[in-house]
């Protein structure tokens, strides 16, 4: 007999020694499980020989080689042991399919999602089914939780979406899942947008989703105009760009003349940059909306406005109107107009210096050739970047309107 620590009643050996074991064998379980967690980063087969238990390394093994054929029975063993692991259910699918039984192999997809919706494998694997069967709604919705929960997977899935979306109810069922939640409609328009082929459905897509109240997608706007505009498609980029604004602007003026509407950040729409040196805003006046541009006495090279028009061949008015508050320009601040597909300046106006109100206005032409997009900007060419050039005041652009003229 001896004494229970602490209690300081008596316990008998065989007491201690049961206890002793017990001790033992969880001691053992826990070092071999850290063991084999240890192993399962180097080698899964050795993790699941100090661990046969061991699910993780179970999957991890099978996944490495699921091209070896026993990874069908290490799969079904796994199934035995945790029989509410959605991963086997995948494992014995990718293999049922590597071996040509692919109803087999979409019944084990199936049970994989209806245990864990969320399993990759088997929502990879029976999207490509859901889509030859012609399972649209199924499939759309099985893109939107790769989406949600398997963003870095994503890419892996681009080779679907032609074959989705050139059905139109694949098409449909895409836009009514995605309809709503902008991350994924992300993932979706800038996927469709990287391939020249599947471009204009990015913009059918978002003006679909504009039609059902959709706000906040200005982001894919730019980012399908700029594909537009890569792949030197111009004019679909503007008409894209036009059919997403309401009471758009004929295709002879400027977009956004007055600065009323906040700048999206479009190609065709005000664009404005930060620049060292110059503090640029659009901002309400008294009378209106303004771009604010204040020089902070140093020297600069200014670009930081601009916009792409898509102007029609024939005699134009340029018209500017805009103050100066004590505005120092070493070198003018020039207003331009170039074509953006040989650099040919069509107009160039200097500002004024000074304190001052203006309305200027200078005519100038859209030749028939090599030039159907032009960039309106704002410039003070390439003066040396000298204090002795330092730039300072306030210019505020009040309006920028091009005018057609019937004669020259």
């Amino acid at each position: 007999m001896g004494v229970h620590p602490g209690s300081g009643k008596p316990v008998s050996l065989a007491g201690w020694y049961a206890a002793g074991l017990i001790s033992l064998a969880v001691s053992s379980a826990v070092l071999a499980n850290a063991a084999s967690g240890i192993a399962a980063r180097f080698d899964p087969a050795l993790a699941l020989r100090i661990n046969p238990l061991g699910s993780e390394h179970r999957v991890e093994l099978a996944v490495r080689n699921i091209e070896d054929p026993a990874m069908r029975e290490l799969a079904a063993s796994g199934l035995s042991l945790s029989p509410i692991d959605a991963r086997f259910h995948s494992i014995l699918g990718i293999r049922a399919q590597a071996e040509g039984d692919r109803k087999r192999a979409s019944e084990f997809f199936r049970t994989a999602l209806r245990l864990l919706p969320t399993e990759i494998q088997a929502l990879t694997r029976q999207l490509v089914f859901d889509i030859e069967d012609r399972h649209f709604e199924a499939a759309a919705a099985k893109l939107q939780i790769i989406g949600r929960r398997w963003k870095e997977r994503w890419r892996d899935i681009d080779p679907l979406l032609p074959v989705l979306l050139s059905e139109p109810e694949g098409y449909s069922a895409v836009a009514r899942q995605f309809h709503g939640h902008l991350p994924t409609q992300n993932l979706l328009i800038n996927s469709l947008q990287r391939n020249p082929a599947t471009l204009p459905l990015a913009d059918r897509m978002i003006l679909d989703w504009m039609r059902r109240g959709e706000a906040g997608l200005d982001h894919m706007i730019n980012v399908v105009t700029g594909a537009y505009i890569r792949e030197n498609r111009a004019k679909e980029a503007y008409l894209f760009f036009l059919l997403t604004r309401a009471g758009s602007t004929p295709s002879n003026q400027v977009f956004n003349s007055s600065f009323a509407l906040p700048l999206s950040g479009n190609y065709f729409d005000w664009h404005l940059r930060r620049q060292s040196g110059v503090s640029a805003v659009r901002e309400e006046r008294g009378d209106g909306f303004a771009i604010a541009i204040r020089f902070l006495d140093t020297p600069i090279r200014l670009s930081n406005l601009n916009q792409y028009a898509r102007l029609v061949p024939g005699h134009f008015d340029l018209q500017i109107e805009y103050e100066g508050r004590d505005l120092v320009a070493p070198k003018p601040l020039n207003l331009k107009v170039r074509c953006r597909s040989t650099g040919k300046i069509l107009a160039n106006h200097p500002l004024r210096s000074g304190s001052f109100k203006a309305s200027d206005k200078v005519r100038f032409e859209v030749p028939p050739d090599d030039c159907g997009t032009q960039e309106i900007y704002l410039n003070n060419g390439n003066p040396p970047m000298s204090w002795r050039y330092r730039y300072r005041g306030e210019l505020l652009l009040k309006s920028i309107t091009a005018t057609a003229r019937d004669r020259p």
